[in-house]
């Protein structure tokens, strides 16, 4: 698959090169600049290279995040390509709060669009404030919580890109069994609309009866 460049006035978002292994590392490596992402940093170099080389290599939605004007990698943003089409992404906290990732969410979205991915996922740790704000900001709607192995609280945002082709994720929902609302999402989304609704209106075509969200359970402090 030819995988285009996407440009804006600030930004590049670009295919992988092996050149760039070296800011990948430095990223996957680094907790504070993957602490958004429900996944441990990689320890090691060696590390973050078997992770690119299981994760994302030939990963046609794989985009390193690059500053226009000085060919400077600063961070990238990728899709699955199984069902989830789960958006991840990582930033150099030096690049935080100035709106790099909004901006290359804006690049990316029109071209998932016409590559006829029809809706995202973005799993976020409730505790990385920002990319919790980050996924409201784009659009995403907030689905559920349910908690990791280590205790941490992880939030499922959902996007509809292509509504007559979205499909409800069986593999995603059986495996957030403990799945639950916090209690700051029980009353509206920013946008007005209630938690959990887009899969509600998904799942409804496969479910006759749609189970009911736990809307009480105790959940974690935002540490």
């Amino acid at each position: 698959m030819n995988v285009p460049t996407l440009a804006s006035q600030r930004i590049t978002l670009r295919p992988f090169h092996e050149t760039d292994m070296e800011i990948v590392a430095a990223l996957l490596t680094d907790p504070l600049a993957t602490s958004n992402l429900p996944w441990v940093s990689a320890t090691s170099h060696l590390n973050a290279e078997n992770f690119y080389t299981h994760l994302m290599d030939n990963d046609p939605y794989f985009f390193i995040i690059e500053m226009k004007n000085y060919d400077l990698p600063i961070g990238f943003m990728k899709v699955s390509t199984d069902q989830s089409h789960l958006l991840d992404f990582a930033l150099l906290e030096e690049y935080w709060h100035r709106d790099i990732l909004i901006e290359a969410f804006q690049l990316l979205h029109p071209y998932l669009i016409e590559q006829g991915i029809s809706e995202l996922y973005l799993k976020v740790e409730s505790t990385h404030t920002d990319s919790c704000d980050f996924a409201k900001r784009i659009g995403f709607l907030y689905e559920y919580s349910y908690e990791v192995k280590d205790g941490s609280t992880v939030r499922l945002y959902h996007m509809i890109l292509i509504p007559e082709n979205a499909r409800f994720n069986t593999d995603m929902w059986q495996t957030h069994s403990e799945r639950y609302i916090e209690a700051r999402y029980h009353a509206k989304t920013p946008t007005g609309i209630p938690a959990g609704v887009s899969f509600c209106l998904i799942a409804r075509p496969f479910f006759e009866e749609f189970e009911a969200f736990p809307q009480n359970k105790k959940h974690k402090p935002n540490r």
